[in-house]
């Protein structure tokens, strides 16, 4: 009996503190441009760089004509496989995809007495869309906390996650001398993110006078929020001669500008002591945790990171390094929870409204590393391939 208690004491702490997961976390999922996309981002030193104010803007002072460029990536998709998401021998699989979001970027090489570049584009910087459903079901199940009674186990699992960032950039280049360049983008962004997070629980068995009992618990988190914020990006480029260059590029954390969300939350548990004693007349355990919140304080941090990049390129062939450190995000609250004086707690627990209307996220220092290389065959067919690494900032993080 102590053990299922505590047990159930486990699951309302975790259901406490909301997480919004999902691949949030993963800062290079997403690159810019047709070349920054095929050569995996290794252009942080590039020659010539449509896409300099995201890779480094001082890489742009190196352009000598205007230049258009429109981009999309077609279809991308990943494999989610999660084991014992509902206790041990259940699972969990999907196939979520959706379609990356737009680059559109316009140059302007102008000359005037400082020998300014300048240039403005629009990118979507992240498109997270996924929705998961599933149920897993176990007839005649028996709780080891429970060993004389069987039945029919259910659990529900409802998510979903959309999260868009946009980013309107505005650049400055200059190339100092043969070796030096550099360069600054200010990134103006507009960040949303729609968050459901459901489970169910639910066990039918049959008491000890023959009729069906039920015991059911769940934890729901729906939130909205959007936020506006500024960033900016330093970057220099040196030339170690016609052929080989090294670059240098700063990412700022982002500043919040304004931001607003709104969260709807509930954990409930029912009969769960009645399930464990065996008997119809025990006294229930019921307990309902609910709260809802608007207008609250919103902010989708962006981290600091520095890269470094190494570009060879000659009428041939074409070949890049690149590395990039992202600082850590200490667990914060994107969406910040109020003393609203609204909630319900029925449960033996002492909580804080303003911590139970709130959305934490957190970050870990990630470190990535890109390579790429392009071949031109002839003047109508070139070869460009690329690997990078993606590891997820999301692992290990104490939200406590």
């Amino acid at each position: 009996m102590k053990k299922f208690l505590v047990l159930i004491a486990f699951l309302l702490n975790i259901a406490l503190v909301p997480k919004a997961l999902g691949q949030l976390g993963n800062y290079w999922t997403l690159q810019v441009s047709t070349e920054g996309t095929l050569l995996s981002g290794a252009r942080v030193a590039a020659n010539s760089n449509t896409a300099g104010f995201f890779y480094n803007p001082a890489s742009m002072a190196s352009d000598s004509s205007s230049s258009f460029s429109f981009n999309t990536s077609l279809f991308r998709t990943y494999f989610l496989n999660y084991k014992n998401p509902f206790g041990e021998g259940t699972k969990l699989q999907d196939i979520p995809g959706n379609f990356d979001p737009i680059f559109l970027s316009y140059f302007i090489p102008r000359k005037n007495k400082l020998n300014v570049k300048m240039g403005i584009s629009l990118m979507g910087k992240q498109n997270t869309n996924y929705k998961l459903m599933d149920r897993t079901y176990l007839p005649e199940y028996n709780f080891p906390t429970a060993d004389t009674i069987f039945g029919d186990y259910e659990g529900v699992y409802n998510y979903l996650l959309k999260s868009k960032e946009n980013w309107i950039n505005f650049s400055v280049s200059r190339q100092f001398n043969k070796v030096l360049s550099l360069g600054a983008t200010i990134v103006l962004a507009y960040r949303s993110l729609n968050y459901v997070n459901t489970i169910n629980s639910n066990y039918v068995y049959e008491n000890i006078i023959g009729n069906n009992s039920t015991a059911s618990f769940q934890n729901t988190t729906k939130a909205y929020m959007y936020n506006y914020k500024i960033l900016g990006k330093f970057g220099a480029i040196f030339n170690l001669n016609e052929h080989n260059r090294i670059g240098l590029n700063l990412t700022t954390s982002s500043v919040n500008i304004f931001g607003r969300g709104t969260i709807q939350r509930s954990v409930s548990q029912t009969n769960i002591v009645s399930l464990e004693l065996d008997t119809a007349n025990a006294q229930s355990n019921d307990i309902l945790i609910s709260d809802f919140g608007s207008g609250l304080k919103a902010n989708f941090k962006s981290p600091f990171s520095i890269s470094l990049g190494y570009n060879y390129s000659d009428e041939t062939h074409k070949f890049g390094f690149a590395v990039e450190f992202f600082r850590e995000i200490k667990p914060y609250d994107v969406i910040k929870g109020e003393e609203l004086e609204t909630l319900i707690n029925t449960s033996p627990f002492d909580i804080k409204e303003s911590n139970f209307l709130s959305l934490a996220y957190g970050q870990r220092d990630i470190v990535n590393f890109a390579i790429g290389y392009s071949y031109k065959l002839n003047e109508k067919f070139t070869i460009l391939t690329g690997f990078r690494t993606n590891f997820s900032t999301s692992e290990n993080v104490d939200y406590s």
